[in-house]
């Protein structure tokens, strides 16, 4: 959760839990209403349906955004995903609709290339926000940086080391990368024997 000094508020990612995270924080959620998704995996993306209801219950009476890659194959792109997400949920949009701004209902999907090399997916009021290819599973995730009034930050999302982060997070204020604990300490940690780790680790 990222909130500038101009008023504007942007998410990077969303998994499972993070509303429970967002409540704790006392945010005016009318206010929340951009999404940039590294990847769809759902501990990054699951409560995405939370926040679109959520925001809508909570006064955010305008669409929603939600920026996120293409996929190798349309069906594994950010526009499938959104799509599939609205089905499931139907009958809570249904019952919302009518009763609340319809507006808030609306979710606007940004899809980009995320074969895209730092190039800039969103830029308005002073804030440019790029993505760069990630490293992680298939084709299809992303990092990103936000630029605003002489700041930087960078999102890695989930990506092993490579030359992209290693060329466009340079010069960052803040940064945020996920890591692992090394395989012995991990398997220690959990009590599993390595072959189980190394199964978990390989999944993610």
């Amino acid at each position: 959760f990222v909130e500038l000094g101009n008023g504007e508020k942007f998410l990077f990612d969303i998994g499972l839990g993070a509303m429970n995270n967002l409540f704790s924080l006392r945010p005016d959620f009318s206010k929340i209403d951009k999404v940039f998704a590294s990847h769809l995996h759902v501990d990054h993306v699951g409560d995405f349906m939370g926040l679109h209801i959520g925001s809508w219950l909570s006064g955010r009476y305008t669409p929603i955004h939600f920026y996120g890659p293409t996929g190798s194959t349309p069906e594994l792109g950010s526009k499938a995903f959104v799509e599939a997400m609205k089905q499931g949920y139907a009958w809570d949009i249904a019952t919302r609709t009518g009763a609340l701004p319809d507006a808030g209902g609306h979710i606007e999907v940004h899809e980009f290339d995320y074969r895209q090399e730092n190039e800039i997916v969103y830029q308005e009021n002073g804030v440019t926000i790029r993505s760069w290819p990630a490293i992680h599973s298939l084709d299809g995730s992303v990092s990103f940086s936000l630029e605003w009034n002489g700041l930087k930050y960078v999102f890695g999302g989930d990506t092993y080391p490579n030359k992209w982060y290693m060329e466009f997070a340079k010069d960052a204020d803040v940064a945020s990368l996920e890591s692992f604990l090394p395989p012995e300490a991990l398997a220690a940690y959990f009590g599993w024997d390595l072959d189980r780790k190394s199964t978990r680790l390989n999944s993610s």
